[in-house]
């Protein structure tokens, strides 16, 4: 059933037919914000950029939804659902099937986590050729961070019930650690300014070392959420997708700080010169 006479038949068996055709042309809206939520594309700066805007839209008209559709209305609402097609495929489960709920939570949820994701791409899809470009960067980082944070409290496997288990994606625990991650993206993101800005070695290194801890932070808590779950497969692909750059990036910026602080701020002159 289309987006249109889904909510249509829901509204209509909530509140009856007068007040769901007072409201058409909000229902028109809302499918066309899902059409553009779910065609884009994060391939390019401009199309992350797009990304972002087509998301925080839709998930604002999700937001508006909230009273009309909220859990005062559920048990009604269960009648109806599956003439609604909220639902998204979970990329680290490889599924099939799409969860529903009648609080739009799970929507919501869905909607956050991908905008985090169009965030993250724009941060690190952004040329990084000036101090302005690399503030930009770590600004999209941390609007990640904080979208991720908000996808935890909002709590979405409560919402969604036992049956069927949450996409993982929308698991709080998850989305801490990725707030994590993408806190220690931004501090990197400092690191980089701070080179651009010819800073002094020893404020660099104290800046490469906050790096290489919070990389550190958001790897052991990747760790402890997928080891909390060893038997669960998707746990298990999420600690091999996002542990070992978190790893990488942690070390890089320990061998960095040690190479700053090996390295005389004033080396001596060549030999020839000083003979």
């Amino acid at each position: 059933v289309p987006m249109a006479e889904g909510l249509y038949a829901a509204l209509r068996l909530v509140y009856g037919e007068a007040a769901a055709y007072g409201v058409l042309d909000d229902i028109g809206a809302l499918s066309q914000a899902r059409r553009r939520a779910l065609g884009v594309q994060l391939g390019t700066g401009k199309e992350a950029a797009a990304a972002a805007a087509a998301l925080e839209m839709y998930y604002s008209v999700l937001c508006a939804l909230a009273r009309p559709f909220s859990s005062a209305v559920a048990d009604d609402l269960g009648a109806a659902m599956p003439a609604l097609p909220f639902g998204w495929k979970s990329g680290l489960e490889g599924a099939t099937e799409v969860a529903l709920s009648a609080s739009l939570t799970v929507e919501r949820a869905a909607v956050l986590f991908n905008l985090a994701a169009a965030h993250c791409a724009c941060g690190a899809l952004l040329p990084r050729t000036d101090a302005e470009q690399i503030k930009t960067a770590a600004r999209h980082f941390q609007v990640a961070a904080g979208i991720l944070d908000e996808l935890a409290i909002l709590d979405a496997p409560a919402a969604l019930g036992p049956k069927p288990p949450p996409p993982a994606e929308l698991q709080p625990e998850i989305a801490r650690a990725l707030s994590l991650a993408m806190l220690a993206r931004a501090q990197e993101c400092f690191c980089d300014k701070a080179e651009a800005d010819g800073m002094a070695a020893g404020t660099r290194i104290k800046l490469l070392l906050g790096c290489r801890d919070a990389y550190a932070a958001a790897a052991a808590t990747i760790c402890t959420v997928a080891d909390a779950s060893p038997s669960a497969a998707p746990l298990k692909r999420f600690k091999a997708w996002a542990e070992p750059p978190c790893r990488a990036k942690q070390h890089a910026a320990e061998a960095q700080a040690l190479w700053l602080a090996a390295t005389p701020t004033n080396p001596p002159p060549p030999v020839g010169m000083a003979l």
